[in-house]
């Protein structure tokens, strides 16, 4: 089958991808897809029209362009729904450790001892008080019972 400017539906397109994807980083969408389609067909010879199976083989393409972008919509959602959970999560241990004598270390690689008494985000890290200061959990070596 000959398509728009002598190349084939499927190499015109996986040419134009590379192109796009060393340039900008862009992928062909279901919208790019159809637009070669129907400028396929608005420029091809009436006396050679395009082969029923070429043609079906096109639209299959385009079923599953539109399918796999769906999926990734999908894998966003459940990823979002993940990282909430695991804030949520995180969050919940820092609560439960109100109350309790932690030691660790800090960014700055000062050991802080102390009892926790407050819990906060900091930009995407949640820091437990100690006294004046401010520890992210990440950094906690010890967990004891109240004194």
């Amino acid at each position: 089958m000959t398509g728009v400017y002598g190349t084939s539906a499927a190499t015109y397109g996986m040419q134009d991808h590379k192109t796009d994807t060393a340039k900008a980083n862009n992928v062909l969408g279901k919208d790019d897809f159809l637009k070669l389609l129907i400028a396929q067909l608005s420029n091809q010879d009436p006396m050679t029209t395009m082969d029923q199976n070429d043609m079906m083989a096109q639209i299959v393409q385009l079923s599953l362009i539109e399918q796999i972008g769906n999926m990734s919509d999908s894998i966003n959602g459940l990823k979002e729904t993940m990282n909430g959970l695991y804030n949520q999560s995180l969050f919940t241990q820092g609560v439960a450790l109100m109350g309790k004598e932690v030691k660790g270390m800090n960014e700055e690689g000062k050991m802080l001892t102390g009892q926790v008494t407050g819990v906060k985000w900091n930009e995407r890290d949640l820091m437990l008080k100690i006294g004046e200061n401010w520890l992210n959990i990440n950094g906690i070596l010890e967990i004891k019972e109240e004194k």
